[in-house]
């Protein structure tokens, strides 16, 4: 939680889809914010949300493109882990958007079935998480990390 405690107020919700593109598997990471009007009770704590966002990917994996980021993007190395950043702000009564588009490697994708792990931020109430693979939508509420085994 940022230190104006402005996450009180703003939802997340996030849109994942694979898809194979060019003999390479592409994953598109959406992630919608909504900063709802706070009543008038929480007026001292009404600021402008500000959030750097990681989407951590497998090692190797290629950024494409970011859409939505106010302050750049970049790629960096953690942990064995690739991840994309870009950066958001948004005050009351506003939505805003971040898509991140990277290629997989290709030792990801085992036979026919792709395993997505999705990481909670520690901190932040449940969010909403739908996958997209194959035309099929399963939505997670996601209150807790989870592994999600998918056919390809």
């Amino acid at each position: 939680m940022g230190g104006d405690k402005t996450n009180w107020f703003v939802s997340k919700e996030v849109d994942h889809t694979l898809s194979k593109e060019n003999g390479k598997w592409v994953r598109t990471v959406k992630v919608k914010y909504a900063y709802p009007e706070p009543s008038v009770e929480y007026g001292a704590f009404v600021k402008r949300f500000k959030d750097w966002l990681r989407v951590y990917a497998p090692l190797g994996s290629e950024l494409i493109s970011v859409e939505g980021s106010e302050d750049g993007s970049g790629t960096e190395i953690e942990r064995n882990k690739t991840y994309f950043w870009g950066y958001v702000e948004l005050g009351p009564g506003e939505t805003k958007e971040m898509t991140f588009k990277y290629v997989l490697p290709n030792e990801v994708i085992n036979g026919n079935l792709y395993s997505l792990y999705l990481q909670k931020q520690a901190g932040v109430r449940e969010e909403t998480h739908r996958v997209t693979l194959n035309g099929k939508t399963e939505t997670v509420m996601l209150k807790m990390d989870k592994r999600l085994k998918l056919p390809l």
